[in-house]
């Protein structure tokens, strides 16, 4: 996003797009309440003040605010996950015989079964451990050591670890540690889309946009790109 430091700077892009001089006194008029920096809102409503044409800021601005946030929970997911990686390898290796992820095709099977048996026997501290999904270093080592866990209920502390870690939902963490692959699953608990509605609210919270709000009234949903960065 454009920033002009200054109001001679902020003055000259306006002319420039205008095409002609604005009188100071009028641009010291309207700039009376307002003090640099100023952005590309500031830029598009004093624009639209003088007879110029105004884009329609919002409806371009929304798109790429979404994408950079998913971008930052992306890596952040990596980052988590690149640290589990040692221990979900550790446990690959005790439940399949080797580190490895498992083909897409044995995965597929995997999953079908753990989803479609009858004949599983889960303990109940495995299942609040999903549920829950709030575990420290030394419930790990007790879930998938100690306790002797069965197929089942180490697929469940899989998908506790990775979701407590990394935002991911079950779905997705199960997938994760069989296959390596990312998913979003469609589910009522999604992490990940929660995250992303949220960090996306906190980038449109109103908060007033200085002189720009009071001079027009207008509701501005879209902070400042210093402060929205933070």
């Amino acid at each position: 996003m454009k920033i002009f430091e200054t109001k001679k700077e902020f003055k000259n892009a306006l002319e420039k797009s205008l095409g002609q001089v604005i009188p100071d006194e009028h641009f010291n008029k309207m700039m009376m309440d307002s003090h640099p920096p100023y952005d590309e809102l500031d830029f598009e409503e004093i624009l639209s003040t003088l007879g110029g044409k105004k884009e329609n800021h919002v409806a371009k601005t929304i798109p790429q605010i979404i994408h950079v946030i998913g971008e930052e929970i992306t890596l952040w997911q990596e980052i988590k996950l690149h640290v589990l990686e040692p221990q979900l390898r550790e446990v690959r290796q005790a439940m399949f015989g080797s580190p490895k992820h498992l083909s897409l095709k044995k995965a597929k099977a995997l999953v079908d079964d753990f989803l479609d048996s009858e004949n599983q026997q889960v303990r109940a501290a495995y299942v609040h451990l999903f549920i829950e999904r709030t575990t420290i270093t030394y419930d790990m080592t007790r879930y998938f050591s100690e306790l002797d866990p069965n197929p089942y209920e180490c697929l469940l502390a899989v998908m506790a670890l990775i979701s407590n870690r990394s935002y991911l939902s079950g779905t997705e963490a199960l997938w994760y540690f069989l296959t390596g692959q990312r998913i979003v699953g469609a589910s009522i608990f999604n992490p990940t889309m929660t995250l992303l509605t949220y960090r996306l609210a906190k980038y449109l919270k109103h908060e007033g946009r200085r002189s720009s709000c009071r001079r027009t009234g207008t509701l501005c949903i879209i902070s400042k790109t210093s402060r929205a960065r933070r």
